[in-house]
């Protein structure tokens, strides 16, 4: 009996231990990830961060990684972090929310926190447990600030320091006092006296001495006249004080307060949004097609050249787009970077650089992310979306998205590389990313049908149904442009030869009335009388 009990507990002991090694080899990840951010290897160490967080779950040294971003956390995340059945991936999660550019393989939110992170335990040091002062803990949540005040210790005034985020709408003020040689947020602005002269402020609210109401304004303009330019919110102090009693300063100074939180309340602990450079304007269109049982998702991009404007001669634009599948796996991801000369002649006249990503989607539920970035400027566009993947073993009909189109024709002899990748079925489709479509111009749609059934002379057959209908709203106006239509509609048939046809029609929008309108097809596959539809809208512009 002994020995099966011995038995046992050796099997016991060698599981648990086999349990922990994925947890030894997470902790290892996790420790370099940070090593790698100093070693300037950001996309490295964001493959690290990601893989450890996964296989760390609950153990001890998840909350070491915490405490690492533990400023940054709303209450709602150190909340859910302490109930959390997998810590880790309640911590991958969240970075992965900070992410400010998902498309790209690097996670640069991660990897400007782990530089202030360590700036702060370098240079704002203290024997506090988390290793620096609240000059540090701002330092990390909002990085370098605009404009540094410094004020040495005076009779009345405690020596302190002041930041302002002047890039951030509203500005954002902070002020540190030395208290027991510490660095410390001041939340009052009284916290600035020494202690006999802030009990002698806060005492005459209740009192009308005019010498001790004189006093204090004393106290304050001299403080003032070196923060006079840092917060306007000093400045009305300053008018209430020298205009008014003290006990009306005291109710504005409350009202002024309460301003002031509700101003910094509306900024959460993480402000990746308030972070991020000036928006890149590009317009986006995606669609879905399928191919060797893969689903693919194309992005068609167009941006103005006048947005990239530069001294220089050239535009330098990063492309990005990933794909992440429903447990928050990396399924595919595409990365490429453009330069683009820019003549005098491409500018003003509305003349854009067009271009597509492709990757592939995982069946069912994924998530979608992706990026544009203008190296000249530090612009950014970016957008995330849900999409959904076809399913592989799927046997009956179905039609990929429609993609808008600026021409279609059949492929021509000596295409340049740059062209290739607008290359479908034999016809060279360049794409149309906008949603507005000028009236006079000429708009193709495209599609693809799968799984079509041959005949016995292997011989598909469709009938294609298309129909152009505007919004209802748009048909209760008056049509004032005579010889337009609020909707146009066909039907023809094809055949082929093979399972996979491409479908595709031009169609003439001078016939529309300004507004905005969905287009429809409906596929039948004549062979078994099954049909499919498909929808998208577009907007024809006025005049």
């Amino acid at each position: 009996m002994k020995t099966y009990i011995a038995i046992i507990s050796m099997l016991l002991a060698a599981q648990m231990g086999i349990s922990q090694i994925p947890q030894q080899n997470a902790i290892i990840q996790l420790k370099k990830a940070y090593t790698l951010v100093l070693a300037h290897q950001p996309i490295e160490s964001t493959t690290q961060l990601y893989s450890g967080l996964k296989a760390i779950g609950n153990n001890a040294y998840v909350d070491t990684v915490m405490k690492q971003m533990y400023d940054i956390l709303t209450i709602e995340e150190q909340r859910a972090f302490r109930k959390a059945s997998d810590k880790g991936h309640l911590l991958l999660k969240a970075w992965r929310r900070r992410d400010p550019s998902p498309a790209t393989p690097e996670n640069e939110r991660y990897v400007e926190h782990i530089q202030r992170l360590d700036y702060a335990r370098r240079i704002y040091s203290s024997p506090q447990p988390r290793g620096y002062d609240d000059r540090g803990m701002i330092w990390i949540r909002y990085g370098e600030p605009d404009k540094k005040v410094y004020t040495q210790c005076a009779n009345s005034i405690r020596a302190n320091e002041g930041w302002a985020y002047q890039r951030y709408a509203p500005p954002l003020i902070f002020n540190f006092i030395v208290k027991g040689g510490l660095y410390c947020l001041a939340h009052d602005y009284l916290d600035f006296l020494h202690s006999a002269d802030r009990n002698r402020a806060v005492s005459v609210k209740y009192e009308t001495n005019k010498k001790k109401r004189k006093k204090i304004i004393q106290c304050f303009e001299e403080y003032l006249q070196d923060r006079i330019q840092l917060d306007r919110k000093y400045f009305e102090i300053y008018g209430a004080l020298q205009g008014s009693s003290f006990k009306k300063f005291m109710d504005e100074y409350n009202e002024t307060e309460m301003i002031i939180n509700g101003q910094r309340s509306q900024h959460p602990h993480t402000i990746t949004e308030l972070e991020l450079p000036g928006k890149l304007e590009a317009h986006i269109k995606t669609a879905r097609f399928f191919k060797g049982n893969q689903t693919y998702i194309e992005t068609y991009l167009s941006i103005p050249f006048d947005q990239l404007a530069d001294s220089s001669g050239t535009a330098s634009l990063r492309l990005s787009c990933t794909v992440a599948d429903d447990s928050m796996e990396m399924y595919d991801q595409w990365d490429k970077m453009y330069h683009l000369p820019l003549r005098p002649e491409i500018f003003g006249r509305g003349l854009s650089f067009t271009s597509q990503m492709c990757v592939k989607l995982p069946p069912g539920e994924s998530g979608y992310a992706f990026s544009i970035g203008h190296a000249e400027s530090a612009s950014v566009y970016k957008d995330e979306l849900e999409c959904r993947g076809f399913e592989a073993d799927y046997k009956d009909l179905f039609l990929s998205d429609i993609q808008l189109a600026a021409d279609i024709e059949p492929l021509p002899e000596n295409l340049p590389e740059s062209q290739r990748p607008f290359v479908k079925n034999g016809y060279l489709i360049r794409p149309y990313a906008f949603s507005k479509v000028n009236s006079e111009r000429t708009l193709y749609f495209y599609l693809e049908a799968y799984n079509l059934i041959l005949s016995t002379h292997g011989r598909s057959h469709l009938k294609v149904a298309w129909k152009v209908e505007a919004e209802e709203s748009l048909m209760e106006k008056v049509n004032p442009f005579q010889g337009r239509s609020y909707t146009l509609s066909s039907i023809y048939r094809q055949q082929g030869s093979s399972r996979t046809e491409p479908i595709f029609i031009a169609l003439d929008i001078h016939k529309l009335m300004p507004g905005d309108y969905r287009m429809t097809f409906t596929v039948t596959d004549e062979n078994i009388m099954h049909l499919e539809k498909r929808e998208i809208e577009f907007t024809v512009k006025k005049f």
